[in-house]
């Protein structure tokens, strides 16, 4: 009786923990995608001619979106969405240098991402350090002016250093860090009244969110666009995305299992021109060379969010043969015609 009374308990507990097991498989199936179908991975080549192309766009690019986020500073400076701003702008750019220059390692495409979101910042920062050093030494002239004495030869890098020096003990750039950590920065809002100051530990860590959402933001954006579907065959990228169809959202599991056993006329049967939110969106990616290279599928569910705009997550994405697209087409072409007899009907 005790053991079976025991047994009896584990029953319940063996069921919660199979409908886990369950719902852990459903999981990883809706949201990493791509397990059943055969998985792209970026081939890693990044050729010299690319690689010079991106150091290119890290040096002008950085230049050119730091000096405007200079300009733009001395206007206005919103915090945390200026860095995200800049650093999908210096995504971008690099994005932009990985396409021309057929780069398809996602590493190095994000270090050069993250070069330029550090040249944007860097920049924009010394930019600062710069104004600050006419400041200083606007201030000082108009100072010794109203005593009638003059600065003489000094430059007005060479008057800061010096008073970078006395105050906090070392020059240049890096004296200049640390004299606006101590002083601190003031934070207000709309009114331009009131507010907060960081300084201290506080400005460094507000500096180093800052520099990290640029970087990061770029960095990402960049290996983005190094693991799109890539012909190593003809040495080309992929075509634009191009809609196949909509399934309903009620057939998922349908549709993993056929693909899951290489079944696409199933596929095909359960594609609609037209599906209700939340849908599941079928497109494909072709090589623009040859017609007879594998086709990349890409299978995401489309639902509506709180504001009413599209959102999507991905479902399964991966590699077809051209065989098995010509099924799933003919399966759909079927489905079509079995529909439009239907409604003549």
């Amino acid at each position: 009786n005790r053991i079976f009374k025991h047994n009896a308990k584990l029953v319940p507990l063996f069921i919660m923990n199979l409908t886990l097991v369950k719902l852990f498989i459903r999981y990883f199936v809706l949201k990493l995608g791509g397990i059943f179908l055969k998985a792209y991975y970026p081939s890693n080549e990044a050729p010299i001619g690319g690689v010079l192309v991106m150091a290119l766009a890290v040096v002008l690019g950085g230049i050119i979106l730091g000096g405007v986020l200079y300009a733009i500073s001395n206007l206005i400076y919103l915090i945390i969405l200026f860095p995200l701003g800049f650093g999908f702008a210096g995504g971008f750019v690099i994005s932009w240098a990985v396409t021309k220059g057929k780069i398809r390692n996602t590493i190095i495409a994000a270090v050069f991402g993250a070069l330029i979101g550090l040249a944007i910042y860097g920049v924009y920062t010394y930019g600062e350090y710069y104004f600050f050093q006419q400041n200083v030494y606007k201030a000082v002239s108009e100072n010794l002016a109203e005593d009638g004495e003059e600065l003489g030869s000094l430059s007005p890098a060479e008057l800061t250093d010096m008073i970078l020096d006395s105050e906090v003990g070392e020059a240049g750039f890096m004296g200049y860090m640390k004299y606006t950590a101590r002083e601190g920065i003031t934070i207000t809002g709309r009114s331009s009244s009131g507010g907060f100051t960081l300084s201290g530990m506080w400005y460094w860590v507000y500096f180093l969110i800052e520099l990290l959402l640029i970087t990061a933001l770029a960095a990402v954006a960049s290996a983005q666009a190094a693991g799109n579907p890539f012909c190593e065959r003809c040495n080309e990228w992929y075509g634009s995305e191009k809609l196949i169809g909509f399934v309903d959202v009620k057939d998922t599991e349908s549709l993993i299992h056929a693909l899951d056993h290489d079944d696409y006329n199933v596929v095909g049967s359960r594609m609609l021109q037209e599906a209700e939110y939340p849908r599941l969106e079928v497109s494909m990616k072709s090589c623009p060379v040859r017609e007879d290279c594998d086709i990349y599928l890409n299978v995401q569910r489309v639902y509506l969010g709180r504001k009413n705009e599209e959102k999507k997550e991905e479902v399964a994405k991966g590699l077809i043969t051209v065989g098995q697209y010509a099924s799933l087409a003919s399966s759909i072409a079927k489905a079509e015609v079995a529909a439009s007899e239907s409604f003549e009907a």
